[in-house]
């Protein structure tokens, strides 16, 4: 059994840049009740480097809401 996932910077640019993957990632885990742990430091990452996809923002605010997801910094114990 999966206790959860830690989605990386790279996950969350193939999810802004439209990657089915992530999307199935996303139905996976809300349909098996997986948590997918997304860390503050890997939106900000995504954020600075994506600037140019114009959907960033609207794409990370409904991805961090999903109930699945739980956005928060991650600690050497979270680890």
């Amino acid at each position: 059994m999966i206790g959860g996932k830690v989605i990386d910077p790279s996950a969350l640019v193939a999810y802004v840049r439209g990657s089915v993957a992530m999307n199935s990632w996303l139905a996976v885990a809300k349909e098996v009740g997986i948590v997918l742990y997304v860390p503050a430091l890997a939106v900000i990452e995504v954020r600075t480097v994506c600037i140019v996809y114009p959907h960033t923002d609207t794409l990370l605010s409904r991805l961090l809401d999903h109930p699945s997801v739980i956005h928060a910094e991650l600690s050497a114990a979270d680890a």
